[in-house]
């Protein structure tokens, strides 16, 4: 399959999925750090809520030591808790299994009325369920919408934020004590993170887009040339005297040396045979010029023959002539 692909196709998909992997595993960790923020809020709840339930259990004893009245003790215990206060004005509640509410810091209007009705802007009954998640478990988290302490960040003090609370029962005076944070500071704060992560990321991700593209050049500008110039050495027009660059201690300067070594020995070779082509072309020029001279020799020496054939043949008529006229003459 990767041998469809080119090396930079090759290369870019490496680097898309290591891109793909990081980021992934980034926004992962971003969204489980919302997780342990809430998870965070949760214990401190928790505690809180603990050490709000410690007055009661002292009022209680006490009470039960003879040292105040019921009522007294609750009265002393309502007037501690009420005065609780938290992380820009987070507070305690308390009411009671019916639901009716004993004691709320911030809207006193609602105490001693019975709010099982009581519903938020999403239509939870957000009293019933404090006494639903008691009665099952003993203590339990309740999410819902409420007013801040002292109002909105716009001044309007009946506009309702997401909450979550935690509430724990008191069995001996069949109380729930409650406390809560608003999720939209949780809310807040993760955007906070996750924009600080994003633009991390983004910062990684153009680093990492940066050095694949200068990987990748780095890569294939030599390949390419490499390959270039040995198929115009196949083609039988490539330049001899071109070298590349063989800087380096990696695969590619190998290549180049190599190459480098390659166009030499051919050109050693090509510039050899160019010689002995030369000398061939004179050996030959010389035996021409040998041959020509030795047909001409042939020829003077034919000529010679001839004119001494001619001489024999006029000698040989004059003898002829001299016998046959002393023949006459005897």
């Amino acid at each position: 399959m990767l041998s469809k692909l080119t090396i930079a196709q090759r290369i870019w998909l490496l680097a898309v999925v290591t891109m793909t992997i990081f980021a992934a595993t980034y926004i992962f960790e971003t969204f489980q750090k919302r997780d342990d923020l809430l998870e965070a809020k949760k214990d401190r709840l928790i505690r809180l809520a603990e050490t709000a339930h410690s007055v009661l259990r002292g009022y209680a004893e006490r009470a039960d030591n003879g040292e105040f009245s019921v009522a007294e003790a609750q009265a002393g215990a309502i007037a501690v808790i009420r005065k609780l206060r938290y992380q820009d004005g987070q507070y305690f509640w308390l009411n009671d299994m019916t639901p009716r509410v004993v004691m709320h810091p911030i809207k006193p209007e609602l105490d001693g009325q019975e709010v099982g009705g009581l519903e938020d802007k999403k239509g939870k009954r957000l009293y019933s369920e404090f006494v639903r998640v008691v009665r099952k478990d003993g203590a339990g988290f309740v999410d819902y919408y409420w007013t801040r302490p002292k109002g909105a960040a716009a001044g309007d003090a009946n506009a309702l934020f997401p909450k979550l609370s935690y509430v724990k029962g008191f069995k001996p005076w069949g109380w729930i004590l409650g406390t809560g944070v608003y999720i939209d500071d949780i809310d807040a704060e993760f955007q906070q993170e996750l924009t600080n992560h994003a633009m991390f990321l983004a910062a990684v991700l153009a680093l990492l887009i940066a050095l694949s593209w200068l990987i990748s050049r780095s890569i294939i500008l030599p390949l390419r040339a490499t390959a270039t110039a040995m198929h115009e050495i196949s083609a039988g027009d490539g330049d001899l005297t071109v070298r590349m660059n063989a800087e380096g201690h990696d695969e590619l300067a190998d290549l180049a040396d190599g190459f480098n070594g390659f166009a030499a020995k051919v050109q050693a070779t090509v510039v050899q045979v160019g010689v002995f082509g030369g000398q061939l072309t004179g050996s030959a020029e010389t035996m021409a010029a040998v041959t020509t001279q030795a047909n001409l020799s042939l020829a003077t020496h034919q000529e010679e023959t001839h004119q001494v054939a001619a001489a024999v043949h006029e000698l040989s008529a004059t003898v002829q002539e001299v016998a046959q006229n002393a023949a006459e003459a005897a």
